[in-house]
């Protein structure tokens, strides 16, 4: 098993100790022109001795292990699977609850990691109860159903999609006034300590110092999804390989116009098997600029390949300024290729001799935001295309 031990946690263990006070000494003794952290020679020394072991340990990453500082009375190991500590057998078995909660103490979870373990509780404990409830209604089931046989082979994965989420959230919902119940006891028992304190003791982070992607992560996390689904569709953010750099739109034409087969009027019969939609371009943005101006509703938090990016809807984050916005058409009715999403997209390129010419682009779906954050551009872009333009004299 790959160990990963809590880097922060250990390195200081290891640097109060006799071999630790030897490093800080050769550190002092080292030319001013080279600048070492302790902490920084510790990390080297256990990643060296980690490529000496390379050998015999795993070459599948079985998950994090964690385990109690050494000189701690308690003991106690965790994987991503388990939660083992170990009792000497002069213990009575009446004591072994007792040993486990001093373990689980001394270990001290994060609260949200509470949180999802009593959802997992509830989910094995009540389960089926909460699944008879959610296929109670016949009537609900049939109709689900009727959609899956009947539906075309082009949208037939989506409404796969869209059924697996209707249950899911079904029975989240259903089980949620008890997982409430036990959310608000936690939140009772934290606010009855220092605030900063609990922050300090559950965080792996400089507060301080890291508030900026603080605000970041936690933005894109709640106006942003995984990709996901078969097809385009609103609030899919495509990034296009424009040069000298990549170019990133959003598809914001309405969902039900990028379903598969379903129109074949006007324009999307003239394409046949393409699918024309409406993409307005994004500019990235300074994340303060973004930051400081957050609830003007026009700015992005992307997470592009484990970067947090920040985007503005409107050019140089204007909130009067008009979207850039173009119709793109997408081959293959806006069905991605591959796990990585692909697409093939045309646009108009250049004019010459009374023509428009047309230019392929490789794309790929990057992103996604959540519904509703799609919808509220969607309807942003709506108000900027019905703009009536008056005679008024300056």
């Amino acid at each position: 098993m790959i160990y990963r031990s809590n880097q922060e946690k250990g390195c200081k263990y290891l640097l109060g100790q006799p071999e630790g006070q030897i490093i800080r000494d050769l550190i002092r003794a080292c030319p001013n022109n080279i600048k070492l952290k302790p902490i920084e020679v510790i990390q080297w020394l256990l990643l060296e001795r980690e490529k000496a072991i390379q050998a015999k340990l795993s070459e599948i990453d079985l998950g994090y292990v964690s385990t109690a500082l050494p000189g701690s009375d308690i003991n106690w190991i965790r994987t991503d699977r388990l939660f083992v500590t170990v009792v000497n057998k002069r213990h009575q078995p009446s004591e072994l609850p007792e040993k486990l909660l001093n373990a689980l103490n001394e270990w001290c979870p994060e609260p949200h990691r509470l949180l999802m373990s009593q959802m997992r509780f509830l989910m094995d404990d009540r389960g089926a109860i909460a699944e008879s409830e959610v296929l109670s209604n016949r009537y609900i089931q049939v109709g689900w159903l009727k959609e899956l046989l009947e539906s075309k082979s082009q949208a037939r994965n989506q409404l796969i999609s869209n059924t697996i989420t209707r249950h899911w959230e079904a029975l989240g919902d259903v089980l949620r006034k008890d997982i409430n119940g036990f959310a608000a006891r936690l939140v009772s028992h934290l606010t009855s300590q220092s605030s900063e304190g609990i922050i300090k003791q559950h965080s792996k982070i400089n507060v301080q110092t890291e508030s900026k992607n603080i605000t970041k992560h936690i933005n894109c996390y709640n106006s942003t999804k995984p990709v996901d689904g078969f097809h385009l569709t609103t609030g899919h953010i495509l990034e296009l390989d424009e040069n000298p750099e990549k170019e990133y739109w959003i598809c914001l034409s309405p969902a039900c116009d990028l379903v598969p087969g379903q129109k074949t009027s006007g324009l999307f019969g003239r394409v046949e098997d393409s699918m024309p939609f409406t993409a307005v371009q994004l500019t990235k943005i300074r994340d303060k600029a973004a930051i400081d101006k957050v609830n003007h509703n026009i700015f992005l938090f992307l997470d592009i390949d484990n970067e947090i990016c920040t985007f503005t809807f409107h050019p140089g984050g204007q909130l009067h300024a008009n979207p850039v916005w173009e119709q793109l058409i997408s081959t293959k009715k806006g069905m991605f290729e591959g796990e990585k999403k692909e697409l093939q997209i045309w646009r108009p390129g250049s004019y010459s001799q009374n023509q428009v010419t047309m230019k392929g682009h490789a794309a790929r779906v990057v992103a996604q935001l959540q519904y509703e954050y799609a919808l509220n551009l969607l309807q942003r872009f709506g108000a900027t295309m019905s703009r009536v333009g008056l005679d008024f004299s300056s």
